[in-house]
Parts: structure tokens; C-alpha cells; sequence
């Protein structure tokens, strides 16, 4: 926002002291601006009356802001507003001054329906050629009180219009070369001097397309497992194109129109034994899945099932660490195992026992269980 004030009347009022007095407590201090324009700072600056400063700016009795030099941002606004500054010297109220803020246009633009979408400070058109028109109207709330309006298009050019050039029922129409993110925007000037502008983003694009080849080889894998796969369909898509490669639904990498590579490469360090794909195909499984994403629309490739066994680990319990000759001793298998075999998870295998030294019959003999 741009003040609308001239400088010498700005020099005149810092240069004026105010001397409030708020009950038996009075302070001295400067306000830089008493007729603001909405959305702009003003200086409050405390001359004499305490050591510590608070000023109360919303009129709740509370300091919003602290020191003895501030800038306080009067609201914006498209109408005048008027708002009491109180300073606290030492915690204690000792005087207020009124500012009446001059009212600052709208900076609003509208799109014409089939040239292209809006919404919020979005513009986006889809029509998949990178020669497109956008053709936009005066959507201003304050028209009749505006002066002027300057365009910067995003591409390097930038228009200025009156309310003659650019009624609330004029159509402007502005041709871009190319796919991808514009920053556009738009200043208005009010009558008073006061401004107001609005940032929007312009896309020109298509939908975009994605494929995730499937290399083979993804079941009946055992971790650590490092598998790649062969990204395609990318290189048409335009500018301002995002992709994301999840695992099972959680985000691993994000990849850029100017950086995704030919192919995405994972290892996997955890079994799939209890997963389930992101897609709800399939039980004790793994998905890879790239989505490509514009503001135009997204498309998505999807590999499953991705199956993998954890190689066993081997413990067992022992009855009697220290056993006495001619006792018996109890070994239980205590080892984890997750297998995945054709979708189904088994944490149930057999195991096979090896006894050493010594011989079997001679220097020990089993005499239950399955060794």
C-alpha cells in the first residue's frame, strides 16, 4: 500500500508534539501521520512522561505494542476508520490521540469464463497449447473511486489503464508464450493517493501424464531388497508439473518438471509382513506409487504387489545354562521369522537344530522333540 500523504505534511506532524493528559498522569509524544491511508504504517514515537512505554492501539486497555519508537500498521480498509492510541508510561495511561485512516481501493480482478478459471489468487488455464490469451475484467469493489490501474503480466510487460481504459466493463486481453507459472499482478490507485495491489499466479498447462514401469523380480524378495523403477511419460508435461513417489502411501521423494530422472531407485529394510498397499489390493504387500500433479490435474501409476520375507533371527531358551551329567535339559525355540509367500505372511517356520560338539548316543541323546 502506498501512504497518501505528501511529504510535507508528514514533516509537519512529526514535527508537532502532543501532550496528552489522561487523569493526573500526562506524557508527550508523536504520531507521524493522523490521516493515514488504510494498510500503511504510522510511527508512534514516546517523547517524555516514563521509562517504559506500552501503547494500546485496539482500545482493549492493553499495550499491543512496547517501546519508546514503533510502527503500527493501520488495518486495511476500503472505507475511513477511525482508531484511538493510547500510550501507557510506566504501565499507566497518560493520554490518546484519534487517527482517521483515508480508505484504500480494491485491487480485484476478474476472469472471463472459457479464457481461463479462477479461483482465489489462482488463474489457471488448460488448454494444453503454449500460446494461450487470458482475457480479464474490472472486478474493483471501489471503481468509482479509483484513478488508475497498472497490470504486470509475469512476462515482462506491464499496462497502465484509467477507469476510461479500463471500465467495470472493459475486457483486456493479454497473449502468453509458453507453459508454466506467470506472477501477475495488479496495482490500483485511488483518487486520495492511497494503493492497493494483489499478487495472483497464472498457469498455462495440461494434465499432466505419469508411468511407473514394473521391473520384474518384486515378490519373493528378501531384505535388504534395492529395486528400481523405470519413470515415464514425463517429458511432454509442462513447466510447474510436481511429482511424488510414495511407499505404501508415505512420501519418500518429490521431484520437479526440471529435475525427475528416468527411473526411481528404494531399498527396503522392513518386511511387508502386516502391510497393506496403498490401493487395498493386496495383503502383506508394498505399493510404489508416482502421482504427477499441476494445477490443471493429476495422474497417477501405481506398481503392487512389492512382497518381502526378513531373513530369520535365531534364538532360543534354555532350561538349565549349567545342566549336571544325566540331567535333562529343556531347549525351546524362541527365533523370529516373517515369510511372505503368495500374498500370505507366516511367522510359524520349522526349525532344525545342530548339537556340537560331541555325538550323538555317546556324548549326549535327545529324547523329545523334533531336532
Amino acid at each position: 500500500m502506498n501512504q497518501g500523504y505528501t511529504w510535507g505534511f508528514r514533516i509537519l506532524v512529526l514535527l508537532g508534539v502532543i501532550n496528552p493528559t489522561f487523569g493526573s498522569t500526562s506524557c508527550t509524544f508523536t504520531i507521524s501521520d493522523l490521516n493515514p491511508c488504510a494498510g500503511t504504517a504510522v510511527q508512534l514515537e514516546a517523547v517524555a512522561g516514563g521509562t517504559t512505554y506500552g501503547w494500546d492501539v485496539d482500545g482493549d486497555g492493553q499495550p499491543d505494542l512496547s517501546g519508546a519508537l514503533v510502527d503500527f500498521v493501520v488495518p486495511s480498509g476500503t472505507s475511513e476508520q477511525s482508531y484511538t492510541i493510547t500510550l501507557l508510561a510506566d504501565g499507566v495511561p497518560c493520554g490518546s490521540e484519534t487517527i482517521t485512516t483515508q480508505a484504500q481501493p480494491d485491487a480485484s480482478l476478474g476472469v472471463v469464463p472459457g479464457t481461463g478459471s479462477l479461483d482465489g489468487n489462482q488463474i489457471t488455464v488448460c488448454s494444453g497449447t503454449s500460446e494461450v490469451t487470458l482475457s480479464v475484467f474490472n472486478a474493483s469493489t471501489t471503481y468509482a473511486d479509483n484513478a488508475s490501474y497498472t497490470i504486470a503480466w509475469g512476462d515482462g510487460a506491464v499496462e497502465t489503464f484509467d477507469n476510461t481504459t479500463f471500465s467495470n466493463a472493459t475486457i483486456i486481453s493479454h497473449p502468453y508464450s509458453g507453459f508454466g507459472y506467470f506472477d501477475l499482478q495488479l496495482i490500483v490507485t485511488a483518487q486520495n493517493g492511497c494503493t492497493d495491489t494483489t499478487d495472483y499466479v497464472f498457469y498455462n498447462g495440461s494434465n499432466p501424464s505419469v508411468g511407473l514401469a514394473n521391473p520384474g523380480n518384486t515378490v519373493g524378495l528378501c531384505i535388504p531388497a534395492t529395486i528400481t523403477f523405470p519413470i515415464t511419460n514425463t517429458e511432454n508435461n509442462p513447466a510447474g508439473t510436481v511429482y511424488y513417489v510414495s511407499i505404501s502411501g508415505e512420501l519418500v521423494e518429490t521431484y520437479t518438471q526440471d529435475n525427475v530422472p528416468p527411473s526411481f531407485t528404494y531399498t527396503f529394510t522392513e518386511t511387508s509382513c502386516g502391510m497393506t498397499t496403498s490401493t487395498g489390493n493386496y495383503q502383506n504387500a508394498f505399493d510404489v506409487q508416482i502421482e504427477a500433479i499441476n494445477p490443471c490435474a493429476s495422474s497417477q501409476a501405481t506398481i503392487e504387489p512389492i512382497e518381502l520375507s526378513a531373513p530369520p533371527e535365531a534364538s532360543f531358551s534354555v532350561s538349565e545354562p549349567f545342566p549336571c551329567v544325566d540331567n535333562t535339559t529343556y531347549f525351546n525355540n524362541t527365533s523370529q521369522t516373517y515369510e511372505v509367500l503368495n500374498g500370505s505372511c507366516s511367522t510359524n517356520l520349522n526349525a532344525s537344530w545342530q548339537i556340537s560338539p560331541g555325538s550323538s548316543g555317546v556324548d549326549w541323546d535327545i529324547v523329545s522333540g523334533n531336532p
